[in-house]
């Protein structure tokens, strides 16, 4: 098996897509060579691409990060640098002898600057959050649809993603077995979903605790509560939230987060929405928000190391159409690679029932020429009738 197949490379004991280990803080920036494979009539521009990777890869070992390397690909968010660019990489010398593409690079493989993105905006949806206990949310009007909701307001202020709204759509086939889409492990209608919204992530959630207690404890609080004829009241906060990779229904991370609140104001007699001036107020809507806050934190620390993932749209008189424009801060002379599926449509490789991805290869440079808000055109480096509709372009 050749280098070009090779380079792909995830962090050991992290799942795919997962952060450089600590360790890397204070490194000296790293001298090295990297190397990648010329196919016959191949693109050259993906060699460079590789044999930059290739570099990256080696300076990572010699920091002490435990690289495995393996040779299956798939039609995912997660192919090739699964860790991410390492830092800040500078050529010092690049040239192809014969069918080998050799480069000489400066790697900077500081952990503060590990993984640093591009500046790309992926697309992404929230989907609704079903409570496991309904009898836990009688006071919070519409919780389900609410809180994607306001997960989504939070990460669009962190300007990272296009976020796409999906509240009212529900992923799982039954919430109590979730991250399970369904029993069956099939992930083809999740996959039909995020391509009709167009993203590259789904971020679902089950509300598994919003239950409320009387607070048996007496002290001074509670003393005042009788005076007034207010009950004490404790009221637990468990919100599970998983991610999902929209192009192959893979999950790339769940969380649990938990709180528990004691007060005069964790219960809503008259009902009241979570968007709410006075739910906000709240020691419970306060401690919601914080959970929240750490929601949108951790799948922005999550994705940051993946690379933008579109499609191919269109092919036309030597153009490349790519769903990602302006709004995605794609600008003229960016530089993509095209994978293309390499086993028959749809591309899937099966286990049983269960959809493990798509195997594919690197086949092309894609240089944008023009960008519209929605979509950008390009040219291709080799001939376009290696490279199909609905092919996967990434940013590296």
């Amino acid at each position: 098996m050749g280098d070009a197949m090779r380079l792909k490379t995830v962090v050991a004991g992290l799942l795919a897509g997962g952060v450089l280990v600590a360790g890397l803080a204070g490194a000296e920036p790293i001298v090295i060579d990297g190397k990648g494979e010329i196919l016959r009539d191949g693109s050259v521009g993906v060699s460079r691409n590789l044999a930059i990777q290739d570099a990256e890869r080696k300076a990572l070992e010699q920091q002490g990060v435990r690289i495995e390397s393996y040779d299956s690909g798939g039609f995912s968010s997660l192919q090739a640098d699964t860790g991410g660019r390492s830092g800040r990489t500078t050529l010092l010398q690049e040239e192809r002898q014969g069918d080998v593409y050799r480069v000489r690079a400066r790697v900077d493989a500081q952990r503060k600057r590990a993984c640093d993105p591009p500046g790309y905006r992926k697309k992404i949806a929230v989907t609704a959050f079903p409570a496991l206990y309904a009898r836990h949310v009688t006071d919070l009007r519409d919780v389900r649809i609410a809180y994607p909701m306001e997960l989504s307001r939070i990460l669009e202020e962190r300007r990272q993603f296009l976020v796409h709204h999906a509240a009212d759509r529900t992923i799982f086939e039954t919430p109590a077995l979730a991250p399970e889409l369904n029993r069956y492990g099939d992930t083809a209608d999740f996959r039909q979903m995020a391509e009709a919204l167009d993203v590259q992530f789904i971020v679902a959630g089950v509300i598994r605790d919003m239950e409320y207690l009387i607070t048996p404890e007496r002290g001074p609080w509670n003393v005042f509560y009788e005076v007034f004829d207010i009950p004490p009241l404790t009221r637990h906060l468990r919100v599970d939230v998983y991610l999902y990779d929209g192009l192959s229904g893979a999950l790339l991370d769940q969380n649990s987060y938990e709180d528990t609140v004691t007060g005069s104001d964790v219960y809503f007699d008259a009902g009241v929405s979570i968007t709410s001036e006075k739910f906000r107020r709240s020691s419970y809507g306060q401690a919601l928000q914080r959970i929240l806050l750490r929601q949108a934190a951790d799948i922005s620390e999550k994705l940051r190391c993946l690379p933008l993932a579109e499609r191919v749209v269109k092919i036309s008189e030597g153009n490349v159409y790519m769903n990602a424009g302006a709004l995605s801060n794609v600008r003229v002379g960016d530089s993509f690679i095209v994978y293309h599926g390499l086993n028959a449509l749809p591309n899937q490789v099966y286990y049983g029932n269960r959809v493990l991805g798509g195997v594919e290869e690197p086949k092309a440079t894609l240089t944008i020429r023009q960008v519209q808000p929605n979509f950008s055109v390009g040219y291709l480096d080799v001939a376009a009738q290696s490279i199909g509709v609905y092919d996967i372009i990434r940013s590296w």
